[in-house]
């Protein structure tokens, strides 16, 4: 670790390219951060992942986007992982590069 991954989250979970940007969700479907890195050792073996953690990234857009408001919602009941799919997915911009 170094100053640049300091407060960051630690995944213990798979991270494949194109997921950078992506939201990291809890079992609400709530997102708590931004996936944003994945370690690789001289043999391509990913070891971990590292996210942006929601409050920093709400801070951001407060500062960024000042019609940006979050909202606190009641959390739903714990969800299996398809539905925090389905709740989180339409929310998602997919980015595709054409050549």
């Amino acid at each position: 670790p170094d100053q640049s991954t300091e407060n960051m989250l630690l995944l213990d979970c798979r991270v494949n390219p194109g997921n950078s940007g992506g939201p990291l969700c809890d079992t609400h479907g709530y997102v708590i951060g931004m996936v944003t890195a994945k370690s690789a050792n001289s043999l391509g073996v990913d070891s971990y992942g590292m996210a942006i953690p929601a409050d920093r990234l709400a801070l951001f857009l407060q500062e960024n986007l000042p019609e940006f408001a979050a909202t606190d919602q009641p959390a739903p009941d714990e969800l299996a992982w398809d539905a925090v799919d389905r709740l989180v997915s339409p929310a998602v911009l997919t980015i595709l590069k054409l050549k």
